[in-house]
C-alpha cells in the first residue's frame, strides 16, 4: 500500500497548523540524527486560479513555516483510528523559474535550526552538568528575540565536565556538538515530533526534547524485523549490508593539542582491537586539537575505533509503510533466514538511527545498527 501522508503547513513559532494541506509531489523526507531533511515540489496551478497561491507562497518566505506530514485516521489495529505525524521539517528553501508553476521546497528538519544561529551568551566554567548545558543553550535559541514552542524537559545527569562556549563564536548546533565530544559523557539527542488533536483532527504540532546516555536507545518490543528465506515475503523486503576494510581499523593512534615535542598523543597513544586469525593489519591516526592530555587522547582513539567497528556501523533495510512508523533511536528485534551470502540469525537488536522515504514508494528505507 503507498504512503499517503497529508501535508500541512505550520507556524515556525508555536507550531499552530494552517488550515488547507499542500499538494505536494515528489516527495522525500530522511530523518535522523545529523538531521534529516526534505524536498518537495509545490504546483501552484492546484491551489487555485492565479493569485490564489500568494498567500502561501508569503508564508513560506523567509522562514516562517515548517512542513508537517500527517497520517490520517491511523491505526495499528489495537488502537482506535488517530492520526500521527511523521516529523517536521523547516522550510527554509523555496525556489521558483517563472513562467513554470512549479515551486521547489527544501529544508532541514526541525533540530536543523540550530545550525543557523550564533550563540548568543556565554557559559564558560568547570565542573558543569552536559545535558542541563544543552537545555540551556535550546532555551535561549528558542527564547532570545523569539519565542518558539518546545518542551525542554527536566533531564540532569551526574557528569561533571569543563565548559566553554563563547559568544558568537559558534552556533548552537556545534556548541551543543562540542558538549557530546567528551567520550565520559555521551549522550545523543533529539527533537521529537506530536500532535494536539481534536478528534482525527490536527490542531498544533508539538517539540519535544530527547535526550539518550550514551544513545537513544527505545525499547520496542512488539516490533521485530524480519527477512525470510528467498522466495518468502516477512516484514522486512531486503537487506543491505558492506564491510568495508577501508572504514574498518585494528589500532587507531591519535594526537592532540600542542605542537612539536610538545604535542599530546604520538606513537605510544593507541587504541587496538583483537585480530581474526590471517586478519591483515590496519592502522588509521585522528588529530584533535581539543584533547588536552594524553589520557583523554586515548579516550577519543578508543571511540574512533569503536566506530570503525563493522558490527557498529550503519547498514540499510527496506520495510514496507503498511507495517508502522519507525522513529529514530528505536530498538527493534531482528530474524534472518537462511539467505545466500549469510546463515540464520535467530534473534538480535538492531537500532534505528535513520530512515526515509519518497512519495509514490511503499517502503521505507531504514538505516540500522547492531545493539
Amino acid at each position: 500500500m503507498v504512503l499517503t501522508p497529508t501535508y500541512y503547513l505550520a507556524d515556525f513559532q508555536t507550531g499552530d497548523l494552517y488550515g488547507e494541506a499542500l499538494p505536494l509531489e515528489r516527495v522525500r523526507l530522511t530523518s535522523s540524527l545529523q538531521p534529516g531533511s526534505f524536498d518537495a515540489d509545490l504546483d501552484m496551478r492546484k491551489l487555485g486560479p492565479l493569485g490564489d497561491g500568494y498567500r502561501v507562497m508569503d508564508l513560506l518566505r523567509n522562514g516562517k513555516c515548517t512542513l508537517v506530514p500527517i497520517l490520517e485516521g491511523v491505526t495499528d489495529g489495537a488502537q482506535p483510528l488517530t492520526s500521527r505525524s511523521l516529523g517536521e521539517w523547516w522550510v527554509s528553501v523555496i525556489a521558483d523559474e517563472p513562467p513554470s508553476p512549479i515551486v521547489r521546497l527544501s529544508g532541514p528538519e526541525f533540530a536543523g535550526y540550530t545550525k543557523e544561529v550564533l550563540l548568543t551568551g556565554e557559559w564558560v566554567g568547570s565542573q558543569r552538568d552536559p545535558i542541563q548545558h544543552v537545555r540551556a543553550l535550546l532555551r535561549e535559541l528558542f527564547s532570545a528575540s523569539q519565542t518558539v514552542a518546545a518542551d525542554l524537559g527536566t533531564w540532569e545527569s551526574p557528569a561533571r565536565v569543563p565548559i566553554d562556549l563563547r559568544k558568537s563564536r559558534m552556533t548552537y548546533w556545534d556548541a551543543i556538538t562540542d558538549l557530546q565530544a567528551s567520550e565520559d559523557v555521551p549522550f545523543e539527542w533529539m527533537l521529537r515530533t506530536g500532535l494536539v488533536l481534536d478528534g482525527w483532527s490536527p490542531q498544533r504540532v508539538t517539540r519535544t526534547l530527547d535526550i539518550g546516555q550514551p544513545r537513544l536507545a527505545r525499547a520496542r518490543p512488539d516490533i521485530a524485523l524480519e527477512l525470510a528465506a528467498p522466495g518468502s515475503v516477512a516484514s522486512l523486503t531486503a537487506v543491505g549490508r558492506e564491510q568495508s576494510q577501508h572504514r574498518d581499523a585494528t589500532t587507531v593512534y591519535g594526537w592532540g593539542a600542542g605542537h612539536g615535542d610538545d604535542q599530546y598523543g604520538g606513537p605510544g597513544v593507541f587504541t587496538s582491537r583483537s585480530r581474526e586469525p590471517g586478519e591483515p593489519v590496519k592502522t588509521r591516526m585522528i588529530t584533535d586539537s581539543g584533547a588536552n592530555s594524553n589520557a583523554e587522547v586515548r579516550r577519543r582513539t578508543r571511540a574512533a575505533l569503536e566506530r570503525a567497528t563493522p558490527e557498529l556501523q550503519v547498514w540499510s533495510a527496506r520495510m514496507p509503510t503498511d507495517r508502522y512508523t519507525p522513529e529514530v533511536g528505536e530498538v527493534y528485534g531482528f530474524w534472518m533466514d537462511d539467505q545466500w551470502t549469510r546463515p540464520r540469525v535467530e534473534s538480535g537488536s538492531v537500532r534505528c538511527v535513520g530512515w526515509s522515504w519518497a512519495s509514490g514508494s511503499e517502503e521505507y528505507e531504514l538505516q540500522l545498527t547492531e545493539v
